[in-house]
């Protein structure tokens, strides 16, 4: 058996273009593989657009395959992965050289999205097994995959076994602070925590296009509750300008929210784009990118890539958007749920278009400035040479 210093190990459930996390794994194995690491993946299910995906790295397989191989890796990274049974055996295999990417709520809330069902207000309590096993029930019966009995078994025991699982972990990375606060309020070693932003490939320089007349305003994200598409709707039905708004993703929420276009009389100003490969080809086509998000999003990396491309941003105040969003800058943020202050400021926005091509090219000049691939390059060799040195 060689040892292979420059190898690198992904695991996830999917393989696929189905989130932000998958879309985070390829870009920066892409990155890596530029610079002359080798990077395999390991995943339980293929995903949409697994050929695609799998282009990104040197070698696919399964997860019960990288467990019986005798390869060695530099670095494991987990983004993604809840099965307790394989991650025991994880850890029993590769030890100091396994860390944990945290891109979700999932290690500390057993619901996953962090909100309390009721008003679907955001949480910001620590994990208590019997508070948070009471409020994960507080779902559908048809959410519950092994009936009543299984369900309340799951949340209250494999849940909190996981999550000591998770804290064990050698090195837990995150992509902002507002997970970093998260994580250290459920228990997670302060040592053990290193945040790692994520990062953009150069964008061409300031944008020279005039805003569109009628301006064109963009959505991209899963077209479910959480994603807060509805109250984008509600905002944009009380906004007089005149506009044109692009959601851009796929979901279970679609035919409802196209419905509600309708009821809300907007419905000629609104277009479904459905779920989209490439969300780039939009951003430099459109002139305001507004994120409604009724949950925290931990990161948000849709942002990010729109910022990189010049669009000034208008976003709940929630979650992670202050790492790329400057209020006063490159976008305005809004108080949490506040459908009439977003429509009063989308409206102000498209009274005063020519605020908009100003603050894209402040939000472009800082994510060059602050999201280098340089500096996700440095810091991420960093975790290599942590491993080594355990």
């Amino acid at each position: 058996m060689t040892k292979y210093k420059g190898k690198i190990l992904f695991i996830g459930c999917l393989a696929g273009f189905d989130g932000g996390i998958e879309r985070y794994e390829h870009t920066v194995a892409s990155l890596l593989r530029r610079n002359g690491y080798t990077v395999c993946c390991a995943y339980q299910e293929k995903g949409r657009e697994f050929e695609h995906f799998s282009a990104g790295f040197h070698r696919m397989l399964l997860v019960h395959e990288a467990l019986e191989e005798e390869e060695e890796y530099a670095l494991v990274a987990v983004h993604k992965l809840v099965d307790l049974r394989l991650l025991k055996l994880l850890l029993k295999k590769f030890g100091d050289r396994l860390v944990l990417f945290v891109h979700d709520h999932d290690p500390y809330c057993p619901r996953r999205h962090y909100y309390i069902p009721f008003g679907r207000r955001n949480c910001q309590r620590a994990y208590h097994p019997l508070v948070c096993t009471g409020c994960s029930m507080l779902t559908h019966p048809k959410a519950w995959s092994h009936g009543f009995w299984g369900q309340l078994n799951h949340v209250l025991f494999s849940f909190a076994r996981r999550l000591q699982l998770y804290r064990s972990f050698h090195k837990v990375v995150v992509l902002s602070d507002f997970m970093r606060q998260n994580l250290l309020r459920n228990g997670f070693a302060e040592s053990r925590i290193q945040l790692v932003s994520p990062f953009v490939e150069s964008a061409p320089a300031m944008r020279t296009n005039k805003v569109a007349s009628p301006p064109r305003l963009l959505f991209v994200g899963q077209l479910i509750r959480g994603k807060g598409v509805d109250l984008l709707l509600q905002a944009l039905s009380k906004v007089t300008a005149d506009f044109r708004v692009f959601i851009a993703g796929g979901g279970k929420d679609r035919c409802w929210l196209e419905k509600l276009a309708a009821e809300l009389k907007i419905e000629q100003k609104v277009e479904f784009l459905g779920w989209t490969l490439n969300p780039e080809k939009l951003y430099s086509t459109c002139d305001l990118l507004v994120l409604p998000f009724r949950w925290q999003e931990p990161f948000g990396l849709v942002g990010l890539e729109a910022a990189a491309k010049g669009l000034p941003i208008v976003a709940f105040d929630l979650g992670g958007c202050r790492e790329y969003v400057f209020p006063g800058e490159n976008g305005i943020l809004i108080p949490p749920g506040n459908v009439n202050a977003m429509a009063e400021t989308i409206q102000n926005l498209l009274e005063n278009p020519e605020k908009l091509l100003p603050m894209g090219e402040k939000g472009r000049q800082k994510a060059m400035t602050k999201f280098t691939p340089e500096k996700f390059l440095q810091d991420f060799i960093g975790l290599i040479a942590d491993s080594e040195q355990s």
